[in-house]
C-alpha cells in the first residue's frame, strides 16, 4: 500500500513534468474526442444515468489516493466554498455527462459535434459578459479561425451537408449541454488562488456524484441494472479513467493558467481527434477536408495564443482584494 507522502509525490512529480496548459489541453481533448466513441456504443446498450453515473464513481475512486492527503489539509477552505463546490459538480460532472450521454442516444455524431465546436464562442461571450474580458484582436480571429476549422470537419467539406441538419430531441440535449458545459467553465475561474486544482477537482467529483445518486435509485426502483459484460467494462473504464479523472483534470489545471476563453478554444480538437480516432476505430477513410479542417484548428489555437499570459482567478485580483479591504 502507498503512503500518502509517496503518492503526493508522485502526482508533484507528473504535474511537473506536464506542467504546460497547452500540452495538458491537448490531451484533454485527445481523450474527449473518444469519448463520443466510446459514449455512442454505451449508450446503446447502458442508460444515460447509470453510464454518468459509475464514470464518475469510478473516476474517484482513481483520484483520492492522489488527493486525500490535500483534501484534509485543505477541507478547511473547501467547506468555506461548499456552494462552487456544489455547482461545479452539478454542471460539469452530472449534468454535462448526463446531457451528453442522453443526445447520443437520438443524434447523430456529427450533429453532437457542431454543437459543442459552439462552444468556444460561447465561453467567449459569457467571459466577456460576465468578466468583462476584453480579450485580444488575435484571440477573437483565432477562435473564428479554428471554428471554421471545426466546421469544415463537421461538414466533410461539403457545405450543404449543414443545411441539411435537422434538430432532434438529442440536439436538444447536447445544446443544453454545451451550455451546462460553458457555466462550468466560467465558474472555474471563482476558484480560490489558495485552493490547489486536486482536491478542488476531486471534491466537485463527489458532489457531482452524490447529485447523481437520487437519479440511479429511482432507476434501480425500476428494476433497471447494469449489465455487466467485456465492452461494458472496458468502456467505463476509459469514460472513467482518460475521459473523466485525466481529462478533466488537465481541463481544471489548463483553465486555472490560461482562463476559460483562452482554453476554450482548443475544444475544436475534439472533432479533430474524433475524426482520426473513427478513422482509426471504425475504418472510416481520411479525407482531404480533414487535413484542411485540421490546420485550420491548428493555425486558429495558434493565433489566439499569441501573447499567452496566466490568468489569475478572478477572485483573488489585485484589485479584488483592495476593494474588499476599502469595504
Amino acid at each position: 500500500m502507498l503512503s500518502d507522502r509517496t503518492l503526493t509525490a508522485g502526482w508533484r512529480g507528473l504535474r511537473g513534468a506536464v506542467a504546460l496548459p497547452q500540452l495538458l489541453l491537448v490531451l484533454a481533448m485527445f481523450l474527449w474526442g473518444g469519448n463520443f466513441v466510446a459514449g455512442k456504443a454505451l449508450a446503446s446498450d447502458v442508460a444515460p444515468v447509470t453510464i454518468s453515473f459509475w464514470r464518475w464513481s469510478l473516476a474517484l475512486l482513481v483520484l483520492l489516493p492522489f488527493s486525500f492527503g490535500s483534501l484534509r489539509r485543505h477541507r478547511i477552505l473547501l467547506l468555506a466554498h461548499w456552494r462552487l463546490i456544489a455547482a461545479t459538480g452539478a454542471t460539469g460532472i452530472a449534468g454535462y455527462s448526463l446531457c451528453l450521454y442522453q443526445s447520443l442516444t437520438s443524434t447523430s455524431a456529427i450533429n453532437a459535434l457542431l454543437f459543442i465546436s459552439t462552444a468556444p464562442l460561447l465561453i467567449t461571450l459569457a467571459n466577456r459578459l460576465i468578466f468583462h474580458d476584453r480579450g485580444t484582436a488575435w484571440q477573437t480571429i483565432g477562435t473564428l479561425v479554428s471554428s471554421l476549422g471545426a466546421v469544415v470537419v463537421i461538414a466533410h467539406g461539403d457545405a450543404t451537408r449543414l443545411l441539411a441538419l435537422r434538430l432532434n430531441r438529442g440536439d436538444l440535449w447536447i445544446l443544453a449541454g454545451v451550455l451546462i458545459w460553458v457555466t462550468y467553465s466560467v465558474l472555474l475561474r471563482q476558484r480560490p488562488a489558495a485552493l490547489p486544482t486536486l482536491p478542488f477537482f476531486t471534491a466537485s467529483v463527489a458532489a457531482g456524484v452524490l447529485q447523481m445518486v437520487p437519479l440511479v435509485a429511482w432507476q434501480f426502483a425500476r428494476g433497471e441494472r447494469l449489465e455487466i459484460t467485456a465492452p461494458t467494462v472496458a468502456g467505463l473504464l476509459y469514460v472513467a479513467v482518460g475521459v473523466s479523472a485525466v481529462g478533466y483534470a488537465c481541463w481544471t489545471r489548463a483553465i486555472a493558467a490560461l482562463g476559460p476563453e483562452r482554453a476554450g478554444t482548443f475544444l475544436h480538437l475534439i472533432p479533430i481527434f474524433g475524426t482520426l480516432m473513427a478513422t482509426i476505430f471504425l475504418g472510416e477513410r481520411l479525407a482531404p477536408y480533414h487535413l484542411v479542417g485540421a490546420a485550420l484548428v491548428a493555425g486558429g489555437l495558434r493565433l489566439a495564443h499569441v501573447r499567452y499570459a496566466p490568468v489569475v482567478p478572478v477572485a483573488h485580483t489585485p484589485q479584488r482584494q483592495q476593494a474588499r479591504r476599502r469595504a
